[in-house]
């Protein structure tokens, strides 16, 4: 490659994060251009071959070539090339272009939308869109596209960024870098296009939880996908179910005996886990008893009982934290219900787990710490900021252990409605596991999609635990325990939350006989999670005066950061943007004014400043001890 090409492509790396007045001063000096030799109009450029063309006079040639059969060009080296259309892809209304130069020839088919016949841009896009896996809304901007007149370079800018920003292409380039073994960058794992993850999960309309979104939305883009794509779809439409309401029997209808029979073969040789139980769970639900479906029910039923969480589903819990850090740093998902973002999140981060899968990459450590280590606190604090709005789902529900419950308690719920004779016509297993099914309270956490979904009524035993703790005499953290663990799985009644506050009041807002600081910790913390998913303002009040009074215990034992993730959870009791700037504007503010040596003080001016990034209407009432403990920490 010559000096011009590296200086130029080096050039436009470095200025693509510059602001746009900045680049123009630069592309405008002509003195400095001219004097490093860049010629930023080259710009089609042939790796494979090491040339590059103007873009302008390499459009005109392809459209004379187009309609006269012939054309040629000069290179960036003014080496002339003739084009000519060979006679591949046999079925293609627009054949490959084959340039030669001498010796020198090698074909290109990713410019056919400059072909000047309308009708044949478009019949081309017939020809590969079933690869591409559009959703409706990009297909048809794709078809409004290819049937503009627009200039060549104008088509190509939308045209590439859809193609390449589409679900089938990305699986395919991500596919061709896993075969490669080559290091992969960010933007190959997680791309930030919206339309993109529209392609995924369909167009957002109005749907307030993912109930509402499978009976509408969800059903009207998986019968598009299986209408258009049919069982190429299949993969992608799998990576949906993250919801029992996914597999609704509007839903399941959709899946006819030859596309499930279509499906087998990709399900059994592709060897991921959650393609197993998402394609189970349908069978389940649909009562089909062959040998291929009990076979996979069968295989994953297995796995989720006896096999190690940390072979199975590790990397898809941290490809779930990577994408949705992601787009929680993105804050396209902003002004739409939090589910819609999980959404998007978790069928990519399947996406990426069933490609890893397929391509023999299993578990992969160092990955996994990666994303831990550059993603997992925006991770963690947008999940709890998503409190505020989506009351019941926690981050920590994000981990593998808990993904295994999920999955596990699914599909044993799917079983549990199946007559004990019969189960064994679906899942070949023990007598003894068929008749108790082993079924745990975790089971019963919400789903990751479930935040905005009302929590079911108490049970009356559960009731009669919780009262017995909050009528004991004196205020241990014992009498709390029922009280916050049930607050995780079923609705409280404001009784409750009431006997709480006042139980914390008439102590003194001081516990009894503390064991540890981490018995203090998960009671502190146990209360902030109850006042959050029952919107109990009242209780987060009271919780801000018991983390004054426990705030040096938490120093001595270096737990600030849990002290800061407690006031962050209590704030989810306040929907009011207004009351929640104010209660946790305050309770941080309270913690950089205490006595606290240098590391801690930037330890928490980097918390602060993670969640005002996150969300910076926080700087409203946090500024001023914003500012103080930044120059602090310089």
């Amino acid at each position: 490659m010559n000096k011009s090409k590296i200086m130029k492509s080096s050039l436009i790396s470095l200025l693509k994060d510059y602001p746009d007045s900045f680049v123009d001063d630069i592309f405008n000096d002509e003195d400095f251009i001219n004097k490093a030799g860049i010629k930023f109009n080259y710009n089609i450029n042939f790796s494979e071959a090491d040339i590059q063309f103007e873009d302008e006079i390499f459009y005109y040639s392809l459209i004379t070539l187009y309609k006269d059969g012939h054309a040629s060009l000069k290179d960036e080296a003014d080496k002339v090339w003739n084009l000519s259309l060979s006679d591949e892809p046999k079925e293609a209304p627009i054949k490959d272009v084959l340039l030669s130069c001498g010796d020198s020839k090698f074909t290109v088919s990713e410019f056919w939308f400059v072909h000047p016949d309308i009708n044949l841009r478009l019949a081309y896009f017939e020809y590969i869109k079933t690869d591409l896996l559009l959703g409706k809304a990009s297909l048809n901007k794709m078809v409004s596209i290819l049937s503009s007149n627009i200039s060549a370079s104008e088509r190509m800018t939308h045209v590439k960024t859809m193609i390449g920003t589409s679900p089938g292409v990305f699986y395919s380039n991500l596919s061709s870098s896993l075969m490669k073994r080559s290091s992969l960058r960010l933007d190959q794992l997680v791309p930030e296009s919206l339309s993109y993850y529209q392609s995924l999960i369909g167009e957002i309309e109005d749907s307030h939880n993912i109930i509402e979104y499978f009976n509408m939305e969800g059903f009207g883009h998986v019968k598009y996908l299986i209408d258009l794509y049919g069982e190429k779809s299949v993969p992608n439409i799998l990576c949906l179910n993250w919801n029992p309401n996914f597999s609704n029997e509007k839903v399941i209808s959709i899946f006819d005996d030859a596309l499930l029979c279509s499906a087998y073969e990709y399900i059994k040789s592709n060897n991921c886990s959650f393609l197993d139980f998402s394609f189970s769970d349908i069978l389940l639900k649909i009562r089909r008893a062959d040998d291929d479906s009990v076979n996979i029910i069968s295989r994953i039923v297995d796995i989720l009982r006896n096999g190690d969480v940390k072979k199975t589903l590790s990397l898809l819990s941290f490809f779930f934290i990577l994408t949705d850090a992601v787009l929680i740093r993105s804050k396209q998902f902003d002004c739409y219900p939090v589910f819609y973002r999980r959404l998007a999140s978790l069928s990519h981060a399947s996406l990426l787990y069933r490609c890893f899968c397929a391509n023999g990459v299993e578990e992969d450590q160092k990955l996994c710490d990666w994303i831990a280590r550059n993603f997992g606190q925006d991770f963690y604090i947008g999940n709890l900021l998503d409190l505020r709005t989506d009351s019941r789902w926690l981050p920590d529900y994000a981990e593998q252990t808990q993904l295994r419950y999920e999955l596990f308690g699914r599909l044993l719920n799917a079983i549990s409605v199946i007559d004990e004779a019969e189960r064994h016509k679906y899942v070949k297993t023990d007598d003894e596991f068929l008749s108790n099914l082993p079924f745990s309270i975790d089971m019963f956490l919400p789903g990751p999609l479930e935040g905005g979904i009302e929590p079911t009524d108490m049970p009356s035993y559960i009731e009669e635990i919780i009262n017995n703790g909050l009528a004991s005499s004196g205020s241990t953290t014992d009498s709390f325990t029922g009280f916050m663990n049930s607050s995780r799985y079923w609705k409280l009644d404001k009784q409750y939350l009431a006997s709480v506050a006042e139980k914390i009041r008439s102590s003194g807002h001081m516990f009894e006989k503390i064991e540890s600081i981490d018995v203090l910790y998960s009671c502190l913390n146990g209360l902030a999670v109850a006042a959050s998913i029952t919107k109990s303002e009242l209780l987060a009040d009271e919780l801000l005066i018991l983390t004054r009074v426990y705030r040096r215990e938490f120093l001595k034992e270096c737990k600030l950061q849990e002290l800061v993730f407690i006031g962050v959870l209590a704030s989810g009791s306040f929907s009011s943007i207004t009351l929640w700037c104010k209660y946790l504007g305050q309770y941080l503010s309270e913690l950089t004014y205490l006595d606290l040596d240098y590391e801690e003080q930037q330890n928490l001016y980097y918390l602060i400043k993670s969640i005002c990034n996150l969300e910076p209407r926080l700087f409203t009432t946090i500024s001023k001890a914003y500012v103080l403990i930044e120059e602090q920490c310089r």
